[in-house]
């Protein structure tokens, strides 16, 4: 039976089949299990700032990357912060092998976005990590970590990577030119002094430079991340660069010198917090779907448990509090900066403490309600005198908290007490209505009639206003359409997830709970400047358990304050329950191009549907899902066909193959048959 034909050789081996023993007909209903605490996956005292998926020692087992913000080594005084590498041990386990990868002692630095691949074509990944330049009014070196043999060896000047006046954000690993070797864009926030703007390195044989002059890469705006993905519509794919400010800030069509500014093919949206791009409705074309979050600069407070609250107060020619009532001591804290863990919000002669005003002998302090100082509230004038006001009624055992001021003030004000809260009420505002305050999500489709892209958000069932913050993609059913699952989050708090699911047709319906993944214990986070980064959860898809249906890592959530660091929302690794639909994975392994095999197009049809996946290397925002290429196939056990357009041009035909495997395809040259 032939099972190729074309340009290209196909190498390809087959796993055991997967069986599964459902006793139901087909069903679609997507279900998640929180499987972190089997997992073995523990979560820190340190924020998330990215998750990858990765297989790092090439054993066929998806192995997990999680970083935090900003590195420590151990002999730092206020001990280590460091990013966890997870190797996928089977059965569910995870184990941490980070100290036995990458020497510990003597790294530290503002890390931000990281991203694996094998830049140097040996068959293991590497890692680049970017730093933020001590906020772009210093110099700090990226990390680059070559993979030598199972160990990380960091080589960023070495490779013209270290960039010091980079102010980094993410990296995105690609082949512009189509030569085999990966190329990296660092993207930047932008510097006071203009200098370091986003750049890409073009890779030589024995380094990286700077290659923008040469494509014509510019950008204006702070650049979050970036992902490839074919827009123009004519099979290559692009550059899209994110912006908070403005999406897209910038698309170029690589396949000319200098690159091609098609920005204009998208249509522009504000608060864009992250971006999908995929095929929604099975026509072959890319669609786009944008979550949003204006992060509205307004008041709020949320009670985590009964002994503790986080009260974001704002306040401009008014004053908003909060009260609550409790019979014990309670300890009034304050947000700190991620990284340099310095005061952000308000300095301790700003705080006034009972009827007599007294002020706090530090930031981060307990009261008594013992203590009669505290009685009382200093007088003074609502919206005209500056100030945190705190008092104490004893007759109703209340607590009473104003913030006063005739400026913009913002103040993060962590409560916790020793005794249980309760009567936790809003002074000077109310609940927030996200129908008032937020913007509805976004889809695209693409029209390949008119070739443009027309919104259809209205009557998709996404429209809702949500506070996104961060989306992955993914066939969570298998049934041959891609899904969505939405992590969402305010200002100061996250809040339960949202998963679409795919109707077929471009049109969604939302699963009650996410499946089973909507999150436990939603809590604080941290968010900076509207249109800046965002300190919050952040996700990454794989298929951890190699069974066919695509898992969920949620990494954890905190709130640095001058006292403590308070978990918002821990780790989270969610177990795809699956069903009985069929599905393949596909392993790419480029000769001609890059090994990694990105900016490859794989087209499968079975059923008479065809789907499309792009491997873009698996970027969004703080996350990079694996690069195992998946697709979901319902109740079909022959795969009719896949197509497989390398970068370097080479095509690839398979025709008749079995379900239910990982397959890897391997870029050659010539025909294979295997008889069946």
């Amino acid at each position: 039976m032939l099972l190729c034909f074309g340009i290209a050789t196909l190498v390809f081996s087959l796993t055991t089949k997967v069986s599964h023993s459902f006793t139901n007909q087909v069903n679609s209903t997507i279900k998640f299990q929180d499987s972190t605490a089997n997992a073995g996956i523990m979560s820190t005292k340190d924020e998330t700032h990215g998750v990858s998926w990765l297989d790092f020692n090439s054993d066929g087992k998806p192995d997990l990357w999680i970083t935090p913000h900003g590195y420590r080594s151990p002999n730092e005084p206020k001990g280590a912060k460091f990013p966890s590498l997870y190797l996928n041990m089977g059965g569910g386990k995870f184990k941490n092998i980070i100290s036995q990868v990458w020497p510990q002692r003597g790294v530290t630095g503002d890390s931000h976005g990281s991203a694996w691949g094998d830049f140097d074509n040996d068959g293991d990944p590497d890692l680049f990590v970017v730093t933020g330049a001590r906020a772009g009014y210093g110099q700090e070196k990226n990390f680059f970590l070559v993979n030598n043999q199972g160990k990380l060896q960091e080589q960023a000047a070495a490779w013209g990577l270290d960039f010091p006046l980079g102010r980094g954000r993410a990296p995105l690993w690609l082949d512009w030119n189509k030569d085999g070797l990966l190329d990296v864009l660092q993207l930047n926030d932008i510097r006071p002094d203009g200098r370091a703007p986003s750049t890409l390195f073009r890779r030589l044989q024995s380094a990286f430079h700077n290659a923008n002059a040469a494509v014509g890469l510019q950008t204006s705006h702070a650049s979050d991340f970036a992902q490839l993905a074919d827009v123009s519509g004519d099979g290559k794919q692009d550059i899209v660069i994110h912006s908070a400010a403005k999406y897209p800030q910038k698309i170029y069509d690589t396949t000319t010198l200098p690159f091609r500014d098609i920005t204009g093919r998208l249509p522009a949206h504000q608060f864009t917090s992250d971006s999908v791009i995929a095929d929604f409705n099975n026509d072959s074309y890319p669609d786009v779907f944008l979550p949003r979050n204006r992060l509205i600069r307004v008041p709020s407070v949320h009670q985590t448990n009964a002994n503790l609250a986080l009260a974001k107060l704002v306040a401009f020619q008014r004053e908003v509090g909060v009260s609550f009532k409790t019979s014990g001591n309670v300890t009034f804290d304050f947000r700190t900066s991620p990284v340099g863990e310095g005061p952000v919000d308000i300095s301790r002669p700003e705080i006034f403490i009972g009827s007599q005003g007294r002020q706090p002998g530090k930031l981060g302090f307990s009261l008594s309600p013992q203590d009669s100082t505290v009685r009382g509230m200093k007088p003074h004038t609502a919206g005209v005198d500056a100030g945190l006001y705190i008092g104490y009624t004893p007759a109703t055992q209340t607590w009473t908290v104003r913030l006063s001021s005739p400026r913009y003030k913002l103040v993060h004000l962590v409560i916790e007490t020793a005794q249980p809260m309760s009567n936790l009420n809003r002074i000077g505002f109310s609940q927030l209505n996200l129908s008032q305050f937020d913007l509805p999500d976004v889809l695209l489709l693409y029209n390949p009639a008119t070739k443009q892209y027309v919104n259809r958000t209205q009557g998709s069932g996404i429209g809702n206003p949500l506070l996104a913050h961060s989306v992955v993609a993914g066939d969570f059913d298998n049934d041959m359409d891609v899904d969505l699952y939405v992590l969402r989050g305010y200002e100061s708090y996250s809040l339960p997830s949202v998963l679409y699911e795919n109707l077929g047709n471009g049109t969604f319906r939302v699963v009650p709970n996410a499946g089973g993944a909507a999150g436990r214990h939603p809590g604080f986070h941290v968010v900076t400047q509207m249109t800046k980064t965002i300190f919050g959860p952040c996700v990454a898809v794989a298929d951890y358990n190699v069974d066919g249906f695509l898992d969920l890592f949620m990494g954890s959530t905190v709130l640095r304050a001058t006292q403590k660091t308070y978990t918002g929302t821990p780790h989270q690794l969610f177990r795809n329950l699956g069903n009985q639909n069929h599905w393949v994975e596909i392993d790419l392994q480029g000769i001609a191009s890059n090994r990694d095999g990105i900016g490859t197009r794989v087209l499968l049809t079975a059923g008479g549907v065809t789907q499309v996946r792009e491997q873009g290397g698996g970027m969004h925002l703080y996350g990079q899902d694996h690069q195992r290429v998946h697709f979901g196939l319902k109740n079909n056990t022959l795969i009719d066909r896949i197509e497989v357009y390398w970068s370097s041009g080479v095509v690839q035909r398979m025709y008749n193959l079995p379900v239910d495997r990982v397959m890897k395809i391997v870029e050659g040259n010539g025909m294979l048959r295997r008889s069946g």
